[in-house]
């Protein structure tokens, strides 16, 4: 390694909710914090599809989506280093 300096980065798992049309992105939106992501997707499920509002959700820490007609919902982990 010669004399190269040690950089030490942390990493961090972060969230990535995606909304996908025709399996096409059209939405992505990163969160630091699983359960504010999960809220968020939650919510835009909820203002799209009013019906859903008293409905079980996905646990989308557990691989779940949300799909319905020709959309696709999820909130997937991703590393993140800072």
């Amino acid at each position: 390694m010669g004399n190269c300096p040690k950089v030490w980065q942390r990493r961090e798992i972060m969230w990535a909710f995606i909304v996908c049309r025709n399996n096409i992105p059209e939405q992505v939106k990163i969160f630091d914090n699983y359960w504010l992501g999960a809220k968020h997707a939650d919510l835009f499920v909820e203002s799209i599809y009013p019906d859903m509002k008293d409905q079980q959700m996905p646990e989308y820490n557990r691989g779940e989506i949300f799909s319905r007609d020709d959309i696709t919902i999820g909130l997937y982990s991703i590393l993140g280093i800072t």
